[in-house]
């Protein structure tokens, strides 16, 4: 639930623009007991989101847009958007936002 709840803020404008962070499932006493664990960063997306928005500044806009959807699809609504935050364009976030938006489009990449 808090991830969709993260989306949502996305496509209503509402977050800041800090990347989202791949959180656990976890009870407040488990959070207590070892906050380490609480948030979780996997350094190997990291890595791969680099290499997407690399392979995305070499796009042209339409491009850009369909690779978003398509990581989307594969990958996640959540790693997508952190890709299209990662690329600095603020234009194509805006673009990738609004597409979502339509018709509440981004429910469909919701599990």
């Amino acid at each position: 639930m808090e991830q969709e709840k993260e989306i949502i803020e996305f496509i209503e404008g509402k977050t800041e623009k800090e990347p989202i962070k791949e959180t656990t499932e976890k009870t407040k006493h488990q959070k207590e007991k070892d906050p380490e664990t609480a948030v979780t960063f996997k350094a190997e997306e990291t890595e791969q989101q680099k290499e997407e928005v690399s392979e995305i500044e070499n796009l042209n806009f339409t491009g850009k847009i369909e690779k978003l959807f398509k990581l989307a699809e594969v990958k996640g609504l959540l790693y997508s958007i952190e890709v299209a935050r990662k690329t600095g364009d603020g234009y194509l976030i805006d673009v990738f936002r609004d597409r979502l938006a339509e018709d509440n489009y981004y429910k469909k990449f919701l599990k």
